[in-house]
């Protein structure tokens, strides 16, 4: 998202030091650089040879005094433009100095100390500024792939008009991935709490409101629930959960089916799920294993899970649905109950009829082997 404005501040000290550090470094130096050259002959009289004034015994030695700034008739401006321009062409070690190059030790060793100068502070200093700059547009990018995501959720979710329009102003507000679809679970960080919660219960509402031990819960619950809910996209066949496994999420189907299964020498399908419903809900709230396993159907699944750590810490905030929420489970319970019974009893009549064919059917052999034998 957008930088706050502590950020902002920050960034804009940071930039105000490094140039204020620059500016002074520069500035001294260009002021010590044309004294040199102008205090270098009082130093050292025999030697009288500097970048900026030469005795008339050894002028024809070095280069012309007769530039901008070296001249009779230069201004002080002149003067410090012309000491300006070469430590700025020196620390930036670029090369553009012309003839003006160090004639003594002293000016040589100042040279040296200036270039050091590029190695350490003014690298320095321009490694930051990058860094600034890069970040600004790595936020850039960020925003807009934001923004992308978003498009992507309102089309793929198919929100209210006004829905809609909330979400856009809030991200360009806010200064915040191509693909198919995206995921409520991308979506809600990214937005505030009170705008969270209508886009949650907008696109999960009506999966909840048909869990049958949700039934009857109020209104409250299901959009607070419907925030701690996260999509999830199942491949066809992928397993959901085993058989036996501690139930530490339930799983309601939004798009495609599920299948529960029970395994052993071969995977069997006990019962197709299809959206909207849910698996593994009784395990989840009785916290117990899953009597059966789970996977996605041939076509793959679109389910949105919750952890057992979020629907607990959900129910001691509204104590008062525990026991709606436990009278649904109780019914489902019985019903899935009654509904493995009936399963069972038809299985045993299958397997007496199965075994009563094969013994008609050695009775009768038996007989036509008698009869041939006679």
């Amino acid at each position: 998202g957008k930088p706050s404005k502590g950020q902002q501040s920050a960034t804009r000290e940071k930039i105000e030091f490094m140039a204020k550090l620059l500016a002074i470094i520069i500035h001294w130096s260009t002021c010590f650089w044309f004294y040199l050259g102008r205090s270098y002959g009082h130093w050292y009289p025999v030697d009288d040879v500097s970048w900026y004034i030469v005795d008339d015994s050894v002028a024809h030695l070095t280069y012309e005094r007769d530039t901008y700034g070296m001249d009779s008739s230069a201004t002080f401006w002149d003067q410090y433009l012309l000491s300006l321009y070469w430590v700025c062409a020196t620390i930036t070690v670029n090369g553009l100095t012309g003839d003006v190059i160090p004639q003594n030790l002293v000016e040589v060793i100042f040279t040296i100390f200036l270039m050091c100068l590029n190695l350490t502070v003014v690298r320095w200093v321009l490694g930051e500024v990058s860094t600034i700059i890069m970040s600004a547009d790595n936020e850039i990018v960020k925003q807009r792939e934001e923004l992308e995501l978003v498009d992507s959720f309102i089309a793929g979710n198919n929100l209210a008009p006004d829905l809609q329009v909330e979400i856009r102003n809030h991200f360009h507000s806010a200064g915040s991935g191509d693909g198919s679809h995206v995921d409520q679970s991308t979506i809600l960080p990214m937005l505030s709490h009170s705008l969270a919660v209508e886009v949650a219960s907008f696109c999960a509402r009506e999966f909840l409101k048909d869990v049958e031990i949700f039934k009857g819960t109020s209104d409250r619950l299901l959009d607070t629930m419907c925030v701690l809910l996260s999509e999830v996209f199942l491949e066809p066949q992928q397993w959901v959960f085993h058989e036996s496994e501690n139930a530490s999420e339930m799983f309601i189907i939004m798009q495609g089916g599920v299948e529960e299964c029970s395994e052993g020498s071969e995977v069997v399908v006990d019962n197709i799920l299809r959206a909207p419903s849910s698996v593994g809900e009784l395990a989840f709230f009785f916290g117990t294993r899953h009597y059966l396993s789970a996977r996605a159907t041939m076509g793959g699944a679109s389910v949105l899970t919750m952890k057992k750590e979020s629907f607990d810490s959900l129910l001691k905030l509204f104590p008062e649905e525990y026991e709606v929420i436990s009278q649904n489970a109780l019914r489902v319970m019985e019903r899935v109950s009654n509904r493995r019974g009936a399963a069972s009893s038809k299985h045993s009549r299958n397997s007496r009829n199965s075994r009563n064919s094969r013994r008609t059917g050695s009775k009768r052999s038996a007989s036509s082997k008698g009869g041939s034998f006679k």
